[in-house]
């Protein structure tokens, strides 16, 4: 890794559920960059995918629970809070770019 790739690159913590509020906080955050690498499981995975189709930015999925189809597919389940009440099936027009396993 680059000397410089944590000052250059910022490292943003996801507060653990994929809320509209999550994924606007991450797009004020991400704003400025072209690209996003997602390290983790589902309702992360979800979020960043809306994430990228939002601002429309290269997007590479890191899955840590390789039993679903989180990172592959260009659907995301967005929640009202963190007590799991399922508010929204977005559907992505911008597929996802690269996923790593």
């Amino acid at each position: 890794m680059p000397k410089a790739f944590l000052t250059d690159n910022p490292l943003v913590y996801f507060k653990g559920n994929c809320t509209f509020e999550e994924i606007d906080r991450l797009c004020d955050i991400l704003a400025p960059y072209d690209s996003i690498i997602a390290f983790g499981g589902g309702q992360l995975i979800d979020t960043v995918k809306v994430v990228s189709d939002k601002l429309n930015i290269f997007l590479i999925n890191i899955q840590t629970l390789p039993s679903n189809c989180a990172a592959l597919t260009s659907k995301s389940i967005i929640y009202a809070s963190s007590t799991h009440e399922k508010v929204a099936n977005k559907r992505e027009q911008k597929p996802v770019d690269m996923v790593l396993i």
